[in-house]
């Protein structure tokens, strides 16, 4: 707090409430409500000063998770906020959020744990799309780090159990991606508007940028076509994350464990020897980390516009027209290294598990209905392919593998709102279905590059023609009146999942058909200003061809399949309240505050197994220095915690803000029921500090200070105390501090951030990588 009180402005203050659009469907209603809004946007960020940003915001056809759902927990990343922030990833951008801490297995990957909860048991959405599909992957994932920051206008984290509306997965929550339309207001006859982004970082060395064209008549016709580039080097941190049961021979320079320093170092990650220490084995030269860096290109196009229907609705000013969009986006990263395997715990430095390829292409349309006439609908068609490639390189044995999966989805989605007026109440009926299927390609091979003999595997990862086909519907209604709100809501649907067998391997075929159905219901009073809500939400998540079929090498050792893995099934209660005192003769301050528990039936989990288990001709699993199979844990699983959030602006210019979250929870073990342990990565008590301060917009400077700090985890699971990213007996805590400056102008916004100020070491727990140390980032946009 003294560095807090010390500092100009951290981060921008991130909004603690939906964005606008889903506050249409929340309780900000009435007078108090609108109070609240603008509140949130005074200390946001200036209106005047982010017009044009806030152009860019707007869409033509809606969005199917425009208007999310009474009672939730919901914390958004606006645009001006995601350019004050400058993310590395789209996951980096929530780094400021309560309830979420973000993980990175590498350097070019990350993965959102929210409430405790990520990789398959978070929902990930962009522009009302699904992206989990059936392999995503148990524990932290890479998938969301596949959208692009530079593309999405905002990223909201809806918090707690949210499988009505967001369907499997979201048992944890959902991260929901808005995507960037180009601008309406230049347009008042055709136009043309470049833009022209410049990023570059001192911690990995990172060089990129984008380039877009937005263009278009009106809000009748408008097209934003855009691409990008990053090559990130090595990543520089504060330092070594200490192992806390170091042995003290480790200080003793003259020790035979100090001069061979294998016992000394930590597992992961290995570093690189600075040319320039006095003696390469000094700890204080340990900074710039093997297996980081990477390359990545983006490129994106998107078409949006209106169709009024008929010539008496041109002649209206208050025409209702069909609204539509046709988008496409493409990412692609090349040449990540797996930090904790490149090289792995133990393995010659030249040993690395690289992932060569990791690409996403979607492409959807939507037409749409939003105007005020009738009820609000759209539908959307959508195609998406995802290729991952891995490479295992041993050079010292003359072997490589390669490995190979591509899934391509197709998917349809369509939605239905409407609000009624009934004396005075207002009724909001909202209903979906979705049908989303996945075909899974899976190949590997070795190669003996001494003799350039390569011998194609029987199976990949995944099982070749595997598929998984999901098909819902849902509805929920909202009664709104004065001084109370209700909403509730159902959903029902299936899962089918097939995979064919192969006897070489030993695996044997699967064929399912899981059915489902989940409830929600969430009551909610107000009192002025004030706001007080209860809500419990069932969720679940049906196993995966990752669950039932996968055969990989992960952080705590190799895992094989269990096709007998049942769905978990969970149920939230959260208490809910939104406070804002009247202070200083305004809405100056605000206070809100979730406590909620969570249950997890059959939470499915990693099980150690000896290696006399391993499944036949698996060779890469009798290798490994550990094995594991996921089981469904007996009796509950239970996730526990609260988050606070207040921002409080003393005056218009300056806002601070300040955030706190803790998640405790364990589960019974697997091979001792009557013994619960805690859960595998499990956040531990963490928050965020942060002021800004906002001169006139005459001036265009936004001034910013944060601290991000984490207490020490040291409740583990059996699976963590094998894994080489968690040191011995937990991760240490840490305190981040960053300084930013913001430049608006009307053609250009230069942003520079001090990151990790103070240098120090750290590391997010359960990650592979330390934070980047002391460096500098700037980002400079251009606009004609």
């Amino acid at each position: 707090m003294v560095l807090l009180g010390a500092s100009l402005c951290a981060a921008p203050i991130v909004s603690a409430q939906p964005p606008a659009d889903v506050a249409d469907a929340d309780t900000d209603v009435d007078a108090d409500a609108q109070a609240d809004t603008d509140t949130d946007t005074e200390a946001g960020a200036d209106e005047d000063a982010d017009d044009a940003v806030v152009a860019r915001t707007s869409t033509v056809a809606p969005r199917p998770e425009s208007r999310e759902t009474p009672g939730e927990a919901v914390s958004t990343v606006d645009e001006v906020s995601l350019l004050e922030l400058q993310p590395r990833t789209s996951p980096d951008a929530l780094r400021f959020l309560p309830g979420v801490s973000i993980q990175q297995s590498a350097h070019g990957q990350a993965s959102a744990y929210v409430r405790g909860m990520t990789g398959q048991q978070v929902a990930h959405v962009f522009d009302g799309i699904r992206l989990n599909n059936g392999i995503y992957r148990q524990g932290p994932n890479q998938y969301f780090g596949t959208v692009d920051p530079r593309t999405v206008s905002s990223i909201s984290v809806v918090r707690g159990g949210s499988s009505v509306r967001h369907g499997s997965d979201a048992m944890g929550g959902a991260i929901v991606a808005s995507p960037r339309s180009a601008p309406v207001g230049p347009f008042r006859a055709w136009g043309v508007e470049p833009r022209l982004v410049l990023r570059g970082a001192t911690a990995d060395r990172e060089l990129g940028g984008r380039g877009e064209l937005a263009f278009g008549y009106d809000d009748r016709f408008r097209v934003l076509v855009g691409g990008g580039y990053r090559d990130a080097g090595l990543l520089r941190s504060g330092g070594v994350v200490d192992h806390r049961a170091r042995p003290a021979a480790c200080d003793d320079p003259s020790s035979t464990v100090f001069l061979n320093h294998g016992d000394c170092s930590p597992w992961t990650p290995r570093f690189v020897e600075e040319r320039d220490a006095p003696d390469p084995r000094d700890r204080a030269a340990w900074r710039t980390q093997l297996g980081t860096g990477y390359r990545e290109a983006t490129a994106d196009l998107r078409i949006e516009g209106r169709v009024e229907r008929g010539r008496a609705a041109r002649a209206r000013r208050d025409r209702d027209p069909i609204e539509y969009v046709a988008a496409a986006y493409v990412f692609e990263e090349r040449d990540a290294p797996r930090t904790d395997q490149c090289p792995p715990q133990e393995a010659p430095l030249d040993e690395c598990l690289l992932v060569a390829r990791q690409a996403r292409a979607l492409a959807y349309g939507r037409v749409g209905h939003d105007g005020p006439h009738g009820p609000r609908w759209a539908a959307t068609a959508m195609v998406q392919r995802h290729v991952e490639q891995r490479v295992r390189s041993r050079p010292r044995s003359f072997v490589r593998l390669d490995f190979e999966d591509v899934v391509d989805t197709l998917g349809l989605v369509g939605t239905v709102d409407q609000d009624f007026d009934v004396a005075d109440a207002t009724v909001t009926l909202r209903s979906g279905a979705e049908l989303y299927g996945d075909l899974v390609g899976s190949r590997a091979s070795q190669t003996l590059t001494d003799l350039d003999v390569t011998v194609a595997q029987s199976r990949g990862q995944y099982l070749e023609g595997s598929s998984y086909l999901q098909a819902a519907a849902y509805a929920d209604a909202g009664l709104l009146l004065r001084r109370l709100v209700l909403d509730g809501g159902a959903r029902v649907g299936l899962a089918r999942v097939r995979a064919p067998g192969d006897d070489e391997s030993g695996t044997a075929a699967v064929a399912r058909t899981l059915p489902y159905a989940v409830g929600r219901l969430a009551v909610g009073g107000r009192f002025g200003p004030h706001r007080l809500t209860f809500a419990a939400d069932q969720s679940f998540r049906t196993p995966n061809l990752d669950d039932l079929t996968s055969r990989q090498q992960t952080g705590p050792g190799f895992q094989f399949e269990n096709p007998g893995l049942t769905p978990e099934r969970g149920a939230t209660y959260e208490l809910g309240t939104s406070l804002r005192p009247r202070f200083g003769g305004g809405d100056r301050l605000s206070i809100d505050l979730w406590a909620f528990a969570t249950t997890v039936r059959d939470a499915i989990v990693r099980t150690p197994r000896d290696a006399s288990g391993c499944p036949p001709m698996t060779p890469a699993c009798l290798a490994s220095r550990s094995q594991y199979q996921l089981q469904n844990a007996p009796g509950r699983a239970l996730l526990a915690g609260f988050e606070a959030a207040t921002t409080f602006a003393p005056v218009r210019a300056l806002t601070v803000r300040l955030t706190v979250s803790y998640v405790r929870g364990d589960a019974p073990d697997t091979v001792a029921p009557d013994t619960r342990v805690p859960l595998s990565k499990i956040p531990p008590l963490l928050g965020t500090a942060e002021l800004r301060y906002r001169t006139p917009p005459r001036i265009g400077l936004v001034l910013a200070s944060g601290l991000r700090w984490a207490a020490a985890q040291t409740r583990l699971a059996p699976a963590d105390l094998a894994d080489v990213r968690i040191p011995v007996g937990g991760t240490p805590g840490y305190a981040v501090w960053d300084v930013r400056v913001v430049y608006h102008h009307r053609l250009v916004d230069v942003s520079l951030q001090a990151e990790n100020l103070l240098d120090a070491a750290y590391r997010v727990h359960g990650s592979s990588v330390n934070g980047p140390g002391r460096g500098l980032v700037a980002t400079v946009s251009i606009d004609r």
